[in-house]
């Protein structure tokens, strides 16, 4: 039984399905697409597909990471947070400033 202020099962899962999404896909384009691309086509080539991958990548994850924050900062008032709390807002934070410049600013200058 949920009580006011308290996330629902259905909000529970989507967190959970945003925050596997946003670090499996860190995991995927940086690993094990990364090393395959390096591994076994051109420089030029890969140098193609990094260009038409990193953008489309840097805005699904900042749209991930917005979508975290904004359900972790609904569900959990800033007036009854404790440390625990606090730090992963913090962290969630920090996330969306890093996917922030690296979309507008890292992405763009790495790609040209």
């Amino acid at each position: 039984m949920t009580t006011e202020g308290e996330p629902t099962d259905l909000v529970k899962v989507l967190h959970l399905l945003l925050l596997s999404f946003s670090w499996g896909m860190q995991v995927w384009v940086s690993f094990i697409a990364g090393f395959v691309l390096v591994m076994k086509v051109t420089r030029h080539t890969f140098g193609l597909v990094q260009s038409k991958l990193f953008p489309v990548y840097f805005y699904c994850l900042l749209g991930s990471n917005v979508l975290s924050l904004a359900l972790f900062v609904v569900y959990h008032p800033r007036e009854l947070l404790d440390w625990h709390e606090s730090v992963q807002m913090v962290l969630f934070f920090v996330a969306l400033i890093t996917a922030v410049l690296n979309g507008q600013w890292l992405g763009p200058a790495a790609t040209r």
